[in-house]
């Protein structure tokens, strides 16, 4: 096969360039904003590093900060001993931070809020308990005392391992925190409250500890969040200050004692303590009465747990909500008179679910499991679902016409820019007529809670009704809207808010009304949802109490955000670039000799240039070697980086170990569309290679080309669709140049519920004759290209290879268990079966060399999903090969196989 390299590589580069504009994000300048908090517990030292060009974002965060860190120092008494660092994660379309303290103590704030129903909405200034979340996280994870003091005062930030602990310990401490220390909080939303207490009482949910990080069934990862805080509300309602004592012990232990923890704080376990605190909260719910009102009847859910974050309307006799299937949220019509459902086909991952209008729901979505990208929004009028081209967070019908409210980068505006808010104003729980549209509104620098509306035909917010207490907009009635304060119910519109007159409604905390019937949850209630007689036509004769109201335009403040004594200075500085740590490493690999060493790394907060230093000893050659990696983080997800490394070899060929030294400077860029994501690479390297087959200097450039279409949800037919292509030129001294390339195709197909079916097929050719300057190598299990269940890496090569794959999983076994508080969790068992086919011009098996020869093996094997140390994620897979080699001798082999990688 002759390559064409040159005009291949011309043609990536000038691609590359032209496509600079085809990405949504671009890095803006940054710039340093640093100031100290002083509390009796120490100073709190602050790094804001965050774009110049918005201001605003910077002033509101230091705002946050100036104002709250003191409640939390006196709360946990502790003062981080590091500058906490704060950064901005850009083109994030769903609310959420991190934090972490390795390498450093950095904070990952998004400006994107929360929408809809979502748990996250309770509170008016949805940016202040983020800031708060994660600052509790730093000052939890940044306490070390006792055996971790003395690891940190010798190897740095590794010491800091009081984060080592379950989710729903970690997650639990934050979101306690959250709303403890601020007027929202995620504990103050009922509707979480109220989902907790249901999937805690449903049949077959886990009941333990072990599992409160991952129970394998809805609400799947969200669970730590929501049993972790409710478990540290309930330590925290029996004593004072237990939320601090279990952080303090916890640091003061070495990782994996959280129960000793527990009996220093408590004189009892963690596992028993959360039973005993889970029993007391099943018995709770199981000694509340039923509800015996004749208005009210349960509403089962048709094929699993209503997820209510994304919505409920009723529209009707037919409420659509949305329910989990493994891991998939489904759109599910249910008749309320009926009981009969049926499940409407979206294409998507669902977000949410709004009423557009009398007979019409609007489904937002995103097109694929990605990040970055934007929502979509469908209309569904029962007869046929319409794709309507926006990209608004929240979508409304005026006639003809989709009014669309959107937060665009920094701000919510509505329409192609008709209405403008200000920065400072958080808006939510958004709720259409045909009129117009209400919602909450709430502006950090006047601190009142607003009853807003939208009018479609002036182009006008008008404040409708002004609070200093919480309330809540839970739906709308023709021209008016339902509110929920302080445990009543109102209905309200631009003329006159009335109570409505109800014992029921005092209880309702969340709900969807239509016109003869509604379907509500209720405070205190036994089952989680029911279908109440009561519609809109019924609530306006349930009325008393009219109060006149008297809608005023809405003047937004002009007043800026002032803040305490800060200091500027540019980014990076050079103490970013100052090692935070060290530590011993020991480096395996199939063939590969071991070897020990030291590392480090050092980077800026934002990670625009991470440059990770090693040293290497193999023990056996008796050889000390350097491993260095620098990547610089360009705009437009470009990466630049250089590489250093030698490693050493077993050679099945020769007594002396083979070695390969390398140099290596790359670039990649990475680009998004809309159903598919491309990253080529260019590189060029220098490679001294000692081997079985010559010693030789090599100079090589050449271009990496992946295609890959992401999921849309995890039961996609197409679970993977990946195309892969490397093409190079290798110079070897002393001997004439040749072209290169390798290729992959790999697909998995979901075509049945646990059973998927894998297959890949390779190719990789060398224009060349003889072996003596490289050759391509396969087998093994490992390798990006030419796999092999059978034959070990290098024992098949040759300038021409071959090779496929076909194979079937069969998720067989659903365990979700441990062991307490044991750091090895065991989630799932998969049966493997398949065939693999190899041609090359070399193949060593046995004791025979095949040429120009191809081998086919069959193997079976299993697979076991496992959680190491609370966040680690290991496949174990054993896999049972037979090789059939009609040219000599079978061979029959075992391997064990090791894959796993962090998550957050």
């Amino acid at each position: 096969m002759k390559i064409s390299f040159s005009r291949l590589f011309c043609s990536v580069i000038l691609f590359i360039s032209l496509a600079q504009n085809s990405m949504a994000r671009m890095d803006a300048s940054v710039e340093t904003t640093s100031f100290k908090v002083s509390t009796q517990y120490g100073d709190y030292n602050f790094e804001l590093h965050l774009p110049v060009n918005d201001e605003n974002f910077t002033k509101r965060v230091v705002k946050i900060l100036q104002e709250d860190t003191a409640k939390l120092a006196e709360y946990f008494q502790y003062a981080p001993r590091e500058v906490v660092h704060f950064v901005l994660k850009e083109k994030a379309f769903e609310a959420n931070g991190s934090a972490t303290v390795f390498p450093r103590d950095l904070i990952v704030l998004r400006k994107f809020p929360p929408l809809g129903s979502e748990h996250l909405t309770t509170g008016d200034d949805y940016l202040q308990g983020l800031v708060l979340h994660e600052l509790i996280h730093i000052i939890h994870m940044d306490q070390t005392e006792g055996v971790l003091e003395v690891i940190r005062t010798i190897f740095g930030a590794i010491g800091k391992l009081g984060g080592v602990t379950p989710r729903w310990f970690t997650e639990g401490v934050a979101t306690w925190g959250e709303s403890e220390f601020t007027d929202g909080g995620r504990l103050r939303n009922n509707l979480m409250r109220s989902q907790w207490e249901q999937v805690l009482i449903t049949e077959g949910f886990c009941d333990s500890i072990d599992c409160l990080d991952n129970p394998g069934m809805y609400p799947y990862r969200q669970f730590p969040y929501w049993g972790g805080s409710f478990f540290m509300e309930y330590l925290e309602g029996r004593h004072k200050g237990s939320v601090r004592c279990l952080v303090k012990a916890n640091n003061n232990n070495v990782p994996f004692f959280l129960n000793s923890a527990f009996r220093e704080c408590f004189g009892i376990s963690a596992t028993d303590m959360y039973q005993k605190y889970r029993t007391s909260v099943v018995k709770k719910i199981s000694e509340r009465n039923e509800e015996t009102s004749s208005e009210l009847t349960k509403l089962a859910n048709a094929i699993g747990a209503k997820d209510f974050q994304s919505g409920l309307v009723v529209i009707g006799n037919k409420v659509i909500s949305t329910e989990s299937d493994n891991r998939v949220k489904k759109v599910i019509i249910q008749d309320l008179v009926t009981g009969t459902f049926e499940t409407l086909k979206t294409s998507g991952r669902i977000t949410g679910i709004e009423k557009l209008s009398s007979t019409e729901i609007s489904l937002k979505s995103f097109s694929d499991l990605r990040a970055t990208t934007e929502r979509s929004t469908e209309v569904y009028n029962f007869k046929t679902v319409e794709k309507i081209e926006t990209k608004a967070d929240y979508s409304f019908k005026y006639g003809d016409e989709i009014i669309g409210f959107k937060f665009l980068t920094d701000r919510w505006v509505i329409g192609d820019r008709d209405y403008i808010f200000p920065k400072e104003v958080t808006i939510g729980s958004l709720k259409g007529t045909p009129k117009g549209v209400y919602f909450k509104y709430f502006d950090i620098r006047d601190r009142f809670k607003q009853l807003a509306f939208y009018s479609f035909k002036e182009n006008k917010v008008f404040t409708v009704l002004s609070h200093k207490s919480p309330f809540e907009i839970l739906d709308t009635c023709e021209e008016s809207v339902l509110i929920k304060k302080e445990n009543s119910l109102y209905l309200v519109n631009s003329k006159q808010s009335a109570i409505i007159k109800s014992p029921i409604a005092n209880r309702v905390i969340f709900g969807a009304f239509g016109a003869e019937k509604s379907v509500v949850l209720l405070d205190s209630a036994k089952s989680s949802s029911y279908v109440w007689n009561k519609g809109c036509h019924q609530l306006k004769v349930m009325r008393s109490a009219f109060k006149k109201v008297s809608p005023k335009v809405l003047k937004p403040n002009t007043e800026e955000i002032n803040n305490q004594e800060v200091s500027k200075k540019s980014f990076p500085s050079f103490n970013h670039f100052l090692p935070k740590y060290w530590f011993f490493e020991y480096f395996t690999a199939t063939d590969e000799l071991s070897a020990w060493g030291v590392n480090t790394s050092i980077n800026d907060p934002d990670s625009r240039h991470t440059l990770d230093l090693g040293m290497l000893y193999y023990p056996e050659i008796s050889e000390v070697v350097p491993d260095v990696t620098y990547i610089y983080e360009l705009p437009y997800y470009q990466y630049l980086s250089y590489g250093h490394s030698k490693t050493y070899s077993q050679s099945t060929f020769r007594k002396a170990s083979d070695s390969a030294e390398v140099d290596i400077l790359s670039y990649t860029k990475r680009l998004e569309f809309k159903s598919f994501n491309f990253t080529p690479s260019l590189y060029a390297s220098l490679l001294k290679v000692d081997d079985f087959l010559s010693t030789r200097d090599e100079k090589e450039y050449g271009m990496l080309l992946k295609f890959k279409k992401p999921r849309t949800q995890f039961n996609d037919f197409f679970q993977e669709l990946e195309l892969k292509g490397r093409f190079f030129k290798k110079v070897v001294d002393g001997q004439k140049s040749f072209n290169g390339m390798q290729s992959l195709l790999s697909t998995e197909v979901n075509p049945f519920r646990r059973f998927y079916l894998q297959a890949f097929g390779t190719y990789g050719s060398l224009d060349k004759r003889t072996f003596s300057n490289g050759v391509l190598y396969g087998g093994g299990a490992y390798t990006e290209f030419h796999q092999f269940y059978g034959i070990p890496y290098s024992d098949i090569y040759g300038n021409e290879i071959k090779s496929g794959r076909v194979g079937l999983r069969w998720d067989a076994i659903d365990l979700y268990k441990g062991f307490g508080l044991v750091p090895f969790y065991f989630e799932k068992i998969h049966f493997l079966a398949g065939t693999d086919y190899i041609a090359a011009d070399r193949i060593l098996i046995g004791s025979q060399i095949l040429r120009n020869k191809s081998l086919q093996s069959y193997w079976t094997g299993v697979r076991l999903d496992m959680t190491w140390f609370y966040s680690l994620p290991i496949s174990i897979e054993m896999i049972k090969s037979f090789v059939q080699n009609k040219y000599g001798e079978n061979v029959d082999t075992t391997n064990f196989l090791f894959k796993g990688g962090f998550s957050f």
